[in-house]
């Protein structure tokens, strides 16, 4: 099971958890420090990136900038291909 988990990784995780990273480094640099303590980033699937927030007051401020923030993260990291962010109330 060792050499087909190890390809696994190596095609599957690894390329995912380098553009999400990008991604959180982009993100991380873009918000205010206000905000970025109230976000966890999820996941990036199919241009999708999901943002966990934790309170109501940050998600509605989050929402209100989508549009700045997606073309931010567009310019900062296009090979990542960032169609659209759906921000979800929750906890990590």
């Amino acid at each position: 099971m060792g050499k087909p988990l190890a390809e696994f990784l190596r095609r599957r995780v690894y390329p995912r958890q380098r553009k999400l990273g990008r991604v959180g480094a982009a993100w991380g640099e873009m918000l205010p420090e206000g905000l970025r303590e109230h976000t966890c980033l999820e996941g990036l699937a199919r241009g999708t990136l999901r943002v966990l927030v934790d309170d109501a007051a940050s998600l509605y401020e989050l929402r209100l900038a989508t549009e700045d923030l997606l073309e931010q993260l567009r310019q900062a990291c296009p090979s990542a291909g960032v169609s659209e962010i759906h921000f979800v109330r929750g906890c990590w």
